[in-house]
C-alpha cells in the first residue's frame, strides 16, 4: 500500500497553473494548494498547532513588556533628574500641561529614534537573509503595525513617566 504526504506539481507555463489546479481539484480525495496557499497553511499550522508558535508569541509579548518598562523607567529617571529645572519653570508660571507635554515629547522622540534605528536594521536583516539563501518576508504592513506598536509603547511609557512630575 503506497501512501504519499505531498506531491509537487508544476505547470509548463504560468498561464496553465489555474487549469492544472482545477483539474487536480476534481479528485475529491486530495487537497490541492497553490504555493501561496500551502505556505499560509504551513505558517498557521506552526503558529496555532505547535508549541513553537505559542513560544514565539509569548517571547514577543515579553519583549514588548520589558521594552515598555525599560522605556518608562528611563523616562521617569530623566524627568526626575530635571525636577529642579521643572520646579523653576513652574515657579515662573509655566503651566503643568506644558511640562507634561515636554515629557510626552521626550517619549515620542525616543520612540521615533528607536524606529529610525530599528526599521533599517529590519530591512538589513531581511537582505542578509536573502544573501545567505533564506527567504525572509517582511511585508510593509507588518513594519507599519510594528511602528505603531513602538509609538504606542513610547506614549504609554511617557504617561507612566508623568508620575515623577
Amino acid at each position: 500500500d503506497y501512501q504519499s504526504t505531498y506531491i509537487l506539481a508544476r505547470a509548463t507555463s504560468e498561464d496553465k497553473v489555474q487549469s492544472v489546479i482545477k483539474d487536480l481539484r476534481a479528485n475529491a480525495e486530495v487537497d490541492v494548494l497553490t504555493k501561496n496557499e500551502f505556505s499560509a497553511q504551513s505558517r498557521w499550522y506552526w503558529i496555532l498547532k505547535t508549541k513553537s508558535g505559542l513560544a514565539v508569541g509569548f517571547t514577543a509579548l515579553l519583549g514588548l513588556l520589558v521594552g515598555a518598562v525599560v522605556t518608562s523607567q528611563t523616562l521617569y529617571s530623566a524627568t526626575a533628574s530635571m525636577l529642579r529645572e521643572l520646579a523653576v519653570l513652574k515657579s515662573l508660571g509655566v503651566p503643568s500641561w506644558r511640562m507634561n507635554l515636554f515629557v510626552m515629547q521626550q517619549s515620542l522622540v525616543i520612540g521615533v529614534a528607536g524606529l529610525i534605528i530599528g526599521l533599517p536594521l529590519s530591512v538589513a536583516f531581511q537582505w542578509i537573509g536573502i544573501f545567505i539563501g533564506t527567504q525572509i518576508d517582511i511585508p510593509s504592513s507588518l513594519l507599519a503595525v510594528t511602528a505603531l506598536i513602538v509609538l504606542g509603547v513610547a506614549i504609554f511609557s511617557g504617561l507612566l513617566a508623568l508620575r515623577s512630575l
